[in-house]
C-alpha cells in the first residue's frame, strides 16, 4: 500500500515537474564528476551471507550479469577501448531520460564515454596467454560509462542502450554518519530514499514495487525493491583506494543507491 501511494504521488509530481520544465526549461545543474571523486572500489562493512553475491564465478570480472546482480552499489569505470559515436551517445541519453526522467531528462552526452568492451584488451589477452577460456560480453552497439554530480550526490552508470542500465547514485559519509554503536553501518543514514528518487528518477516510481528489504541483512542492503526488469537497492559501504580503506578525506564511507534496469526481458 505504501508504494501504491508513492506511485500516485509521483504521478502528480511528474506531471507538475513536466509542466514546470516545459515552461521554464529548468533542470537541476549537472556538473562533471572529477576522477578523484569517483568511487571505483567499495566494501561491505561486516560479514554477510555468500548467497548475497548471487554468483559462483571463480573470477570477479565485469560482465552484464555481475553488474545486474550481487552486492555492488557504486558502479566503477570500465576499461575497454574507448570509441566515439555522437549519435549513439545521444540515443543513450534519450533512453535514460525516457526511463528515469528527473535529473536524466536533459542532455547527458557530455558525461557519456563509449567503450568496445567492459574489460581492457590487456586483461583479456592476459587470460588467453594463461590458457583460460572466458566468454566476454560483446555489445550490440557499445557499452557506456557515465559520471556526473548534483551535489552532494554523484551519479556513476554503466550500460548499453536497449540492453541494460546499472545506475548508481551516491554521496560521501563521515564515520559519525555511517557507523553506529558496535561498529554496525547505519540504516538509512540520509533518510528514506523515496524523496531523492522522486526528484532524481521520478519515472521509476510510477509503478508499484515489491519490498524485499526484510530478506537481506541490513549491513548489506537497507532497502531492496523489485519489479520485473528493475531492482533498486541501497546501503552503506566503505570506500577503498588501491585495495585499502580510504582514510584521508574525512569521509571514508558512502551511501549508495543502485538502480538496475534489465531491458532484455522486454525485447
Amino acid at each position: 500500500m505504501r508504494w501504491v501511494l508513492i506511485a500516485l504521488l509521483t504521478i502528480f509530481l511528474v506531471g507538475g515537474y513536466n509542466v514546470f520544465a516545459k515552461n521554464s526549461n529548468s533542470f537541476p545543474s549537472l556538473q562533471p564528476l572529477p576522477l578523484t571523486d569517483r568511487i571505483n572500489k567499495e566494501s561491505i562493512i561486516g560479514i554477510f551471507p555468500f548467497s548475497e553475491a548471487q554468483t559462483t564465478a571463480a573470477i570477479n570480472l565485469p560482465s552484464i550479469d555481475s553488474l545486474l546482480k550481487g552486492v555492488g552499489l557504486m558502479v566503477s569505470s570500465i576499461d575497454g577501448e574507448e570509441i566515439t559515436d555522437p549519435d549513439l551517445a545521444k540515443r543513450i541519453s534519450d533512453e535514460l531520460g525516457h526511463l528515469l526522467g528527473g535529473w536524466f531528462a536533459q542532455d547527458l552526452t557530455p558525461y557519456i564515454k563509449l567503450h568496445k568492451s567492459l574489460v581492457s584488451d590487456d586483461v583479456q589477452d592476459s587470460y588467453r596467454r594463461g590458457g583460460m577460456t572466458i566468454t566476454w560480453d560483446e555489445p550490440k552497439t557499445a557499452f557506456y560509462y557515465m559520471a556526473f554530480e548534483v551535489p552532494p550526490w554523484q551519479v556513476q552508470a554503466v550500460g548499453e542502450v536497449g540492453v541494460f542500465h546499472s545506475v548508481s547514485i551516491g554521496r560521501s559519509l563521515s564515520q559519525t554518519e555511517a557507523i553506529r554503536e558496535g561498529g554496525h553501518p547505519a540504516v538509512h543514514p540520509v533518510g528514506s530514499i523515496e524523496p531523492l528518487l522522486a526528484q532524481a528518477t521520478p519515472k521509476l516510481l510510477l509503478k508499484e514495487f515489491s519490498d524485499h528489504s526484510a530478506d537481506h541483512a541490513t549491513n548489506v542492503f537497507d532497502t531492496y525493491l523489485q519489479r520485473p526488469g528493475l531492482t533498486i537497492k541501497s546501503g552503506v559501504r566503505q570506500r577503498l583506494v588501491d585495495g585499502k580503506a580510504e582514510i584521508s578525506s574525512g569521509q571514508p564511507y558512502h551511501y549508495g543507491i543502485r538502480i538496475n534496469l534489465d531491458l532484455r526481458s522486454s525485447q
